[in-house]
């Protein structure tokens, strides 16, 4: 893995003037201590309405690297009050010590400030300030502190956030964040916020799978922001530090490369602005349980807000299939809001029929809850929250297990799985397929040995009785297939699928093979079930697996 480095939080440092010039400015990382130099420098000049370059972009100045020598430091982009310089070769700059800004441009690199007026003024003098590389200071090494190095920063955003053009972008797509190290993964705690006028909305973050992820030395991950801002303003984009790494801390996050806490600044241009019809929609959802994304066994979520929230009597929201972009189809009931504390809410999803798989999202009006109890004040924007439904059915074990050698499949044979509690009172029934497929025939597809529909059951135990002998071949692949289906009448709606593959094989020692309870279950080649105990020596069906007596 490449090497990489942290920059130090993006906030301001205090107003400081250009000696004489008595110019306020300000800088952006703060200067000070920091884990690495910064690659770009923001440069903003509060009093003044815009910056803008020389005849050219280039050199403006230098920094002074510990030991003597300089590098330079360039103009790269300039927008309203606010320039941006780059730092030559920052990430080869690794010895700890103090690194001198020195902001003197000259000739075509001369930027100028210009008032609200429209009058400029053509900048000559110069200005400095210091980053200090953490590890200067001396002392013993604390190996604990090195165990996990917080060098991941966030690269870029799309769309844009500085600044954020709300005439051309909005949020609709999702916002993509990129990050500085290839292969990153993330946690569940991995959550982005972002704050500003009126404005309050959480997504985690996903790895961005429709935009090839992982490209050249940065990862893109992707949240999904549920609005768009309204006003122009300030905002921020905050992620807490240790919930994105690379594959060293995704296995053990003792190890390895994390991110640092993210804070960036950003701003708002092109919305409205902020006046008597300000709507407050600061009222958001911090955690989402279960998380969007892939989900298993849809029917209850809890809300938790950033503030007390209150909401009317008998209030309730709709759970759909999300290919209808309103979330109003299929399964067509609705869910009823409950309150758990004063900043979480419980919603139950009223339809006792269990979901199938697929997409599912959850529509909440604007305005459905309130910071105050008066139903004034910060109230939520509208919001969308989509999960993908994976199997809702949980098998504890099956006979045969998977991946079970067997020689054939004798007539009798009992083919059984068993569920966790509750899981029964979901299926209406289930639909069981032993299939093989030729794997020395690149051509051949899967073939249907033997299938049934299961419709009764025992307890949490789904069994089948094979009725015919089922001889197996070498070079084929098997495995039995299952679909359990909803027991509500609402068409053959999927609840999960499952498989169980076996392996042919010839002979397998009897003492090996052992049903749970310590039972075993064996036949003979006529498919009648024989008493283990005084076998006469010969061939044997025990628990699917034909085997040798001697």
């Amino acid at each position: 893995m490449q090497k990489i480095y942290a920059l130090a939080a993006a906030a301001a440092i205090s107003a400081m003037t250009f000696g004489a010039y008595a110019i306020e400015f300000t800088v952006s990382p703060a200067p000070g201590e920091v884990d690495a130099l910064p690659a770009t420098v923001e440069i903003t000049f509060p009093e003044y309405a815009s910056v803008t370059k020389g005849s050219m972009n280039g050199k403006i100045g230098t920094f002074t690297i510990p030991g003597g020598t300089t590098g330079s430091i360039n103009s790269k982009s300039f927008s309203g009050n606010t320039m941006t310089a780059t730092v030559a070769n920052a990430d080869k700059q690794t010895e700890p010590g103090d690194y001198v800004f020195t902001i003197k441009p000259s000739g075509m690199y001369q930027f100028k400030l210009v008032d609200a007026d429209g009058n400029s003024t053509k900048f000559t003098g110069e200005f400095s300030f210091t980053y200090t590389i953490k590890g200067a200071q001396g002392g013993e090494d604390n190996p604990e502190d090195d165990a996990v190095k917080y060098d991941i920063t966030l690269k870029s955003t799309t769309p844009k956030l500085t600044p954020y053009d709300a005439e051309m972008y909005d949020f609709n797509g999702g916002l993509q964040l990129s990050f500085n190290a290839y292969q990153l993964g993330c946690t569940e705690e991995a959550i982005v916020t972002l704050e500003g006028p009126g404005y309050f909305q959480t997504a985690p973050l996903a790895f961005n799978y429709t935009s090839n992820g992982w490209t050249g030395d940065i990862t893109n991950f992707k949240a999904a922001i549920a609005a768009s801002p309204v006003y122009n303003g300030n905002y921020t984009l905050t992620i807490p530090q240790g919930v994105i790494g690379d594959e060293e801390w995704m296995a053990d996050h003792t190890k390895g490369h994390a991110n640092a806490a993210i804070n960036l600044a950003w701003t708002v241009e092109g919305a409205k602005e902020v006046g008597e019809d300000f709507v407050d929609h600061s009222l958001g959802v911090v955690k989402v349980t279960p998380a969007t994304g892939f989900a298993s066994n849809l029917g209850t979520f809890t809300f938790t807000f950033n503030k007390d929230v209150y909401f009317a009597e008998g209030t309730t929201l709709h759970l759909g299939a999300s290919a209808d972009a309103t979330g109003n189809t299929y399964p067509g009931s609705d869910a009823t809001v409950e309150r758990v504390d004063s900043k979480t809410v419980k919603v139950v999803y009223n339809n006792p029929a269990p979901l199938s798989r697929g997409e599912y999202q959850m529509n909440i009006p604007e305005n459905t809850f309130w910071a105050n109890a008066d139903f004034t004040g910060a109230s939520n924007a509208a919001l969308v929250y989509k999960w993908n439904q994976r199997n809702s059915v949980t098998v504890l074990s099956s006979v045969p297990e998977a991946d079970a050698k067997l020689a054939e499949i004798p007539a009798g044979f009992v083919f059984s799985l068993t569920l966790a509690e509750g899981n029964i009172e979901k299926i209406g029934s289930v639909s069981i397929s032993f299939v093989g497929v030729d794997t020395t025939d690149e051509n051949a597809s899967d073939k249907t040995l033997a299938n049934t529909t299961v419709s009764e059951f025992d307890g949490n135990t789904v069994a089948w009785t094979i009725p015919a002998a089922i001889a197996l071949q070498e070079g084929w692949s098997y495995s039995f297939e299952i679909t359990f289906n909803s027991s509500e009448a609402t068409g053959s709606q999927c609840l999960a699928n499952y498989s169980v593959p076996v392996v042919y094989d010839e002979t397998v020692g009897v003492g090996s093979i052992e049903l749970e309870n310590g039972a075993r279950v064996i036949y003979n080649l006529n498919g009648i079930r024989v008493d283990e105990d005084n076998l006469p020596a010969g061939l044997y069906i025990v628990n699917g697996r034909k085997v040798v007596v001697k």
